[in-house]
């Protein structure tokens, strides 16, 4: 009877236990559970408000253009995710992509004896190739990338949303809800760089510059990148802004600012016994980089001798980096880009490299042109050379053809125009181009120098009489031009270097600025350098307007000292970049492959997902080798 009684007992215990336990879990759940789900949905609301500020704070950041590095993307084609080998297009597995010929892309490839194999150069960098069916690949070391066209809003500039609900924050949800398989995952590939750009974030590039190979269906593509605020963009050097300004490194054409860089730097080997100029040794350590890619693909803007001469110094540069002692003299480093900043100043016409020249700038670039004849040797020099090279490229506005001449010489009122009127007669017999348009004033002392005084010098210069030349001119202010004249023609005849009273100098040089007949004046000591050169060179005016006889003149003073010049520079005078320019991207690109999850290729309108755009060609067999017309390293 007992056991009977503590049996039941046992069991109504059970029972209520079972019961309690079950009534508390019930409580339980009903608390918990709603407190669960709430927060799971304040997590999620918290990431909406999280995504939510982050697309306002960039969008705030695009309307007020706050700086920020440029980024462009190319999104991989979604049937080559991995690429295709060199080695696959040069043994004839892949000969073809969507009707393009994939033998092509070779010809920018290098091919290694050694390892038998086919890479791009310079590895790290990219080389963006376009068929002329607009079908763009992106080439890396030893792969190419079919890619689409840069897309307006590619996820990497524009990174997409994971879609996510409440559930996401529970165990209720698979962890990879909202992502696809990652074979379907869209691919991008991004070139960074250090440019920094103001304004919105864009995926677009100031414009496709391209260079193609005779003979090929493919080109290389440059990309250009619009407006790099020079200010804020980190180690922009003149050298390095030479080296991506496609304004200095033109396609079709020799570079003359590179041409005259490596007859500076073969003069100050000569002058150092052979060994390696220290300028030049800087140039190629602080931009290797972009050195090498000009060496490889810019064939036009270097002639061989002188491309063989950088690459053979930055080879041997390179290849005792570790052994060769170089200090680096932040004063050597400065005079240093002060003299690239001229020898781009006499070469290139900065329309869009450089800012206004300031007013003291302008003062010291005419007393220095009065009282250096070095100076006057190469700015004169350049200006002859550079309409000379206009008009034999077939331009025949006047207007054209003065835009063109050297930033440098543009400043100094009147030389551009006594030049244009020189050469004109010169060369042309006063044909070919526009008549100058020299006031009488000017013409009348040009023509008093050059018009029939030496057989080696006379040109046919249009007559202008006295009368007509100082007409509305007192006999007073005759006498003063004819004096400040002289005045300037005995300045220009001192030996370099030789006075130093740099107070006389801008004092003689104030005084020709600021007269009425500045340009006159300056165009008489034009006319004067042109026939005493013509008669120095032996072959006249004629021979003067040679790009040796510019390039020689212009490194001589560049190497030269000069009081006038070292003066100025450290008391404000100074050339200045624009601080918006447009460069190349590529040598300053680090490149980042990205994979989206969040988003799938659509799928191809007429066509299977899985029908791949890569014509295999199994009956050709051949070893590999260099195909016709690619490059061996």
């Amino acid at each position: 009877m007992n056991n009977i009684v503590k049996a039941t007992v046992s069991i109504l215990t059970a029972a209520f236990l079972i019961t309690l336990s079950f009534v508390a879990n019930t409580v339980a759940a009903a608390i918990l559970v709603p407190i669960y789900f709430m927060c799971a949905l304040v997590f999620y609301c918290f990431e909406l408000c999280l995504a939510l500020t982050k697309s306002s704070i960039d969008w705030l950041r695009d309307s007020i253009g706050v700086a920020h590095n440029k980024e462009v993307a190319f999104r991989i084609e979604p049937d080559s995710p991995n690429g295709i080998k060199l080695g696959d297009i040069a043994s004839g597995r892949c000969n073809e992509y969507n009707g393009v010929n994939l033998r092509d892309l070779l010809r920018y490839a290098y091919y290694h004896k050694a390892t038998g194999k086919y890479i791009f150069p310079s590895s790290a960098e990219p080389v963006i190739l376009v068929s002329g069916s607009n079908q763009h690949f992106l080439g890396r070391g030893d792969t190419v990338y079919p890619v689409q066209p840069l897309m307006s809003k590619p996820a990497s500039l524009f990174p997409p949303r994971r879609k996510t609900s409440p559930l996401s924050y529970t165990w209720m949800q698979d962890p990879n809800y909202g992502l696809v398989d990652e074979r379907d995952a869209v691919r991008e590939i991004v070139l960074k760089t250090n440019f920094v750009v103001t304004g919105p974030r864009t995926n677009d590039v100031v414009r496709f510059q391209c260079n193609s190979i005779a003979g090929s269906d493919i080109s290389r593509v440059k990309l250009i990148t619009p407006s790099v605020v020079m200010s804020k963009t980190k180690d922009m050097t003149p050298m390095r802004l030479a080296l991506l300004s496609p304004h200095i490194l033109p396609d079709d054409s020799e570079s003359v600012f590179f041409r005259r860089y490596v007859a500076l730097a073969r003069a100050r080997m000569h002058y150092n016994g052979g060994d390696i100029p220290w300028e030049l040794e800087w140039d190629i350590r602080a931009n290797g980089r972009q050195f090498s890619r000009v060496l490889v693909y810019n064939r036009v803007t270097l002639s061989r001798m002188n491309a063989g001469f950088l690459r053979g110094n930055a080879e041997f540069i390179f290849k005792n980096t570790a052994t060769r002692p170089f200090e680096c003299d932040a004063a050597r480093v400065e005079r240093h880009s002060r003299d690239m900043l001229i020898l781009l100043g006499l070469s290139h016409s900065g329309e869009a490299i450089f800012k206004p020249i300031t007013k003291q700038s302008r003062f010291w670039l005419v007393s220095e042109f009065m009282h250096s004849r070095q100076f006057q040797d190469a700015v004169v020099s350049a200006a002859m050379a550079s309409v000379t090279n206009s008009i034999d490229r077939g331009l025949t506005s006047k207007a054209a053809i003065l835009k063109a001449m050297p930033y440098l010489c543009k400043q100094i009122p009147g030389l551009c125009e006594a030049v244009y009127t020189i050469i004109r007669a010169a060369k042309y017999n006063n044909g070919v181009c526009e008549e100058g348009e020299l006031d009488a004033l000017a013409l009348y002392s040009v023509s008093n120098v050059l018009r029939g005084r030496d057989k080696d010098c006379a040109l046919d210069l249009p007559g202008v009489d006295e009368e007509h030349a100082f007409e509305g001119m007192s006999d007073r202010e005759i006498e003063r031009f004819d004096a400040l004249k002289d005045s300037a023609l005995r300045a220009s005849h001192v030996l370099h270097g030789d006075n130093n009273n740099v107070d006389d100098m801008y004092k003689t040089g104030r005084r020709v600025l600021r007269d009425e007949n500045c340009s006159a004046i300056i165009a008489y000591l034009v006319a004067h350098n042109v026939r005493s050169n013509g008669m120095h060179a032996g072959g006249g005016v004629f021979h003067l307007h040679t790009h040796d006889i510019s390039d020689t003149l212009i490194v001589d003073y560049i190497r030269a000292d000069s009081v006038l010049r070292d003066h100025a520079f450290e008391n404000g005078a100074k050339l200045e970049f624009a601080d918006r320019q447009e460069l190349e991207m590529h040598p300053d690109a680090r490149v980042e492959t990205r994979v989206f999850r969040e988003i799938a290729y659509p799928p191809a309108s007429g066509t299977l997902l899985d029908n791949t755009r890569v014509t295999a060609v199994g009956a050709e067999s051949r070893a590999p080798g260099p195909v016709p017309g690619a490059a061996s390293a």
